[in-house]
């Protein structure tokens, strides 16, 4: 942007409907920052999008190897794709829990087994509910 131009923003910021009274020049130029102004703007605005759009992907991707591993993980995951096995490992852990828990009130027949039952209970209660 030339000097002339940055002193006529200059002056079209601070008054600008008396800067371009009749006077066509210093509307063209305002017509003209504002549409720069406005591309910047949407080029910054694309360039936000794609680099989330990309740290999406990256982190999906890391949380299917995390998943799966290397060799089970697809070349492109989305999230949509891990939903289903995030719960199916939620579930598991749960139930094991339980498993661990059932055995604990077995083996160690003493007064904490109504606590391990109350444990049991809400894993279960959580499980079904799919918390």
């Amino acid at each position: 942007m030339s000097e002339e131009n940055k002193q006529t923003a200059i002056k079209l910021a601070y008054g600008w409907e008396e800067a371009v009274r009749g006077n066509s020049n210093d509307i063209a130029i305002l017509a003209e920052l504002i549409e720069t102004a406005l591309n910047d703007v949407a080029a910054e605005y694309d360039e936000v999008l794609r680099a989330y759009a990309q740290d999406k992907r990256r982190l999906a991707r890391e949380l299917d190897v995390a998943m799966h591993g290397e060799e089970g993980a697809v070349k492109q995951a989305s999230l949509c794709d891990l939903i289903e096995p995030a719960r199916d490992i939620r579930n598991f852990a749960i139930e094991q829990c339980i498993k661990a828990a059932e055995l604990e009130a077995v083996y160690f027949n003493t007064g904490g087994k109504e606590a391990v039952k109350r444990i049991v209970y809400v894993l279960r209660k959580k499980l079904k509910r799919g918390i």
